[in-house]
């Protein structure tokens, strides 16, 4: 069985909901870990985006972590 994808996002933040919609559209399981902006810089995020770029993701059955919402969906169609 396939492990939803985490999308890491922050809600006020439009680019993380181009990730969203096209998992939607594939119907490609995820989860959706929403944190708030003032904690972009912080743990647990920081390590999974280095340069606090928002979204990022992991994928459980991959092990990729991605960031950057271009390169995401990238990633997403082509697996």
């Amino acid at each position: 069985m396939t492990k939803p994808i985490r999308v890491w996002l922050t809600p006020t933040i439009l680019n993380p909901w181009k990730v969203v919609l096209v998992l939607d559209e594939l119907q490609v399981p995820y989860d959706i870990i929403s944190f708030r902006f003032d904690d972009i810089k912080k743990e647990p995020f920081i390590t999974l985006s280095p340069n606090a770029s928002v979204p990022a993701i992991e994928d459980p059955n991959t092990g990729v972590v991605l960031w950057e919402s271009g390169a995401i969906v990238t990633y997403i169609i082509d697996h």
